[in-house]
């Protein structure tokens, strides 16, 4: 299955190159109509170049969020790979929060 694609502006490829996990609706040019709803999509700068994929949110104030900056990232339709990235999400969070904080 082939993921819809968000063309991001010139801003949102700085942002990304910047570093930064997320972008705002503002870094955004538009998102094919196949992603009304919550979904994995294709991350492309202006001039059609593949940045990577994002979880999209048409309803949140942070719409994409990045999962792999890979362009020939493959997106597994195993709910065990998600469930890894969660973990360890957790973990590294985990690491960073004094022992009271948890």
């Amino acid at each position: 299955m082939t993921e819809p694609t968000a063309l991001l502006t010139r801003s949102g490829v700085r942002r990304l190159r910047g570093g930064h996990p997320w972008l705002f609706a503002d870094h955004l040019e538009r998102v094919e109509a196949a992603a009304e709803t919550a979904r994995l999509v294709r991350l492309e700068g202006p001039a059609g170049h593949p940045r990577g994929y994002a979880v999209w949110n048409p309803v949140s104030r942070i719409p994409l969020r990045l999962v792999s900056r890979r362009a020939d990232f493959v997106p597994a339709d195993d709910p065990t790979w998600w469930q890894s990235r969660v973990d360890a999400a957790i973990a590294a969070r985990n690491e960073r929060l004094a022992p009271g904080e948890r």
